[in-house]
């Protein structure tokens, strides 16, 4: 009972803690810029205006983004009238909550010990609290993503069937697709690992996999019938999945996102206008900035990617610990640029410090846990994937919805090697 006592404690502190670091950044970032910063913002913004004010399944083909988080902002600025400072209080919670949450996601895969630090740890994880100002979904998913992959294993290891849990779940991961559709190439992926990681039978496996399937699929029809109402055909959550569902169902393919892609393209004319200082365009008519304009002075050049070049700049940007080099990304003429020192010193030392323990620490998860090893060493390899082969407009962000189990992987690592250095002073002591 006591142990128990003091783990709520514990937990408390961490809460109030985090809380309080994610409210102050927030709002001190909030009170100097005024407003929302990146373009990202303002699509959510738009969004969430129009549901206000049309409804939710109302047409509005400007946005290409899932319907969750702007229906969250709607619902903030008709309660609390269309300021940005609700959203940023809201951020800071849902942070705050993720820091408790990897506390049990370290002590259901390890022990008590590594959640705590692990927890400990992720408070002032600079990827879990750069985004509280802005009103983007990335605290959302840095929390969705890991809950709906704790209660999955929790769910496996479950003796008798839950339907209410089963049903809840299933909001759950409809919530987080409806927020942002990369996690639907997800489904299949939980639909087979019930069968395979279930505790006690595959036959159990197969009955929760067919309940989460239709439940799944029912949650989704709302969205599918509006999306069919604003596109006349059918379009899986958003038309960013357009380029692959098109060819399924055979429809002309629509050239949008190809060209979205090739706004940054720029032509070797302009490449010798740029070398002799001259000011240069981009495809889409804007022009290049002062930069790029630089980089390309310093012969630093633009190409167009081969498709390995393009799959080793995702792999890069989406692993990526720090950033010392100017380089180009996408197609390979979108300019980058290179960190900050700032920004590299704080992802540095919360991200990169960790790799060598994350990896260390998986070693041994496939040694003690196999099972456990296979399962979550395919959540990073499919995640990696689908970015590399699917999303070549990648961001170093999106990777922070696997960010929570690398740290508690990674503690478990330090765990592993304090008791080997441990072990060793005691052994020299005798």
């Amino acid at each position: 009972m006591n142990a128990g006592m003091n783990t709520r404690k514990t937990l408390i502190i961490l809460f109030v803690v985090s809380l309080s670091v994610r409210l102050f950044f927030g709002i001190y970032v909030f009170d100097k810029e005024g407003t929302a910063k990146f373009s990202d913002d303002w699509e959510y913004i738009n969004f969430a205006k129009n549901i206000k004010h049309n409804g939710i399944f109302s047409p509005y083909e400007a946005s290409t983004v899932g319907p969750a988080f702007p229906l969250i902002i709607a619902l903030s600025f008709t309660t609390f009238g269309e300021i940005v400072l609700p959203l940023i209080i809201l951020n800071a919670l849902i942070g705050s909550l993720l820091c408790i949450l990897i506390f049990y996601i370290g002590r259901e895969l390890f022990n008590e010990r590594v959640g705590i630090f692990a927890s400990l740890w992720s408070i002032f994880y600079v990827l879990f609290i750069r985004y509280t100002p802005h009103v983007l979904k990335e605290n959302w998913l840095a929390f969705l993503f890991p809950l709906v992959i704790f209660l999955f294993i929790k769910e496996t290891k479950r003796d008798k069937i839950s339907l209410q849990f089963l049903i809840f779940f299933s909001v759950l991961y409809s919530s987080l697709i409806h927020m942002d559709e990369r996690f639907f190439s997800f489904f299949p992926f939980l639909l087979l690992g019930f069968v395979i990681l279930d505790k006690k039978s595959w036959k159990k496996g197969i009955f929760k996999s067919t309940v989460f399937f239709l439940m799944v699929i029912i949650f989704m029809i709302p969205w599918l019938i509006r999306n069919y109402n604003v596109y006349n055909k059918i379009v899986i959550l958003t038309p960013r999945t357009t380029p692959l569902t098109d060819r399924i169902f055979g429809y002309k393919n629509d050239p949008s996102f190809k060209m979205s892609l090739e706004r940054w393209f720029i032509s070797d004319a302009q490449i010798k206008k740029a070398q002799n200082g001259e000011e240069v365009k981009r495809a889409d008519g804007k022009k290049v900035d002062s930069r790029q304009l630089k980089a390309m002075q310093d012969g630093i050049l633009p190409h167009l990617f081969s498709r390995l070049e393009s799959y080793w700049s995702v792999f890069q940007i989406l692993w990526k610990p720090v950033d010392f080099k100017r380089s180009y990304s996408t197609t390979g003429y979108r300019y980058d640029g290179k960190w900050s020192l700032k920004h590299n010193l704080s992802v540095g030392l919360t991200y990169g410090l960790l790799i060598p323990f994350f990896l260390y620490g998986l070693i041994l998860l496939f040694r003690y846990r196999w099972k456990m090893g296979v399962f979550l060493t395919s959540i990073f390899v499919y995640h990696t994937f689908i970015h590399m082969f699917f999303i070549p407009f990648t961001r170093n962000r999106y990777r922070i919805p696997i960010d929570a189990f690398i740290i508690v992987i990674a503690f478990f690592g330090i765990q592993e090697l304090f008791k080997i250095y441990k072990r060793k002073t005691n052994e020299k002591e005798l």
